[in-house]
């Protein structure tokens, strides 16, 4: 069984593993978590509860946190960019 994080884990999914071809070095990407169709509902509750939390958090709080996310994501701009590009995509950079 595989966990996926969702509000701090997901205990009971039955996600499998999969995996996903790169057809520019002709072989597969390690795994990735495949939700079935009853991990939905929980999916959903969660995103839910957050969306309350959320809209209940100050506005300049949000701001600080969502700047933080930009922050990681400039910070690894290049892994990123490269997992999206020729992982996911299989394209050369």
């Amino acid at each position: 069984m595989t966990i996926l994080s969702v509000a701090n884990g997901w205990p009971g999914s039955k996600a499998s593993i999969s995996t996903s071809s790169r057809p520019s070095a002709a072989r597969f990407t390690p795994g990735f978590a495949r939700s079935t169709a009853e991990d939905i509902e929980p999916a959903l509750d969660a995103t839910h509860a957050a969306a309350d939390k959320w809209g209940r958090t100050p506005p300049v709080e949000r701001a600080n946190l969502l700047l933080k996310v930009a922050d990681r994501i400039e910070a690894n701009l290049e892994l990123l960019v490269g997992a999206e590009t020729f992982v996911d995509n299989g394209k050369p950079i």
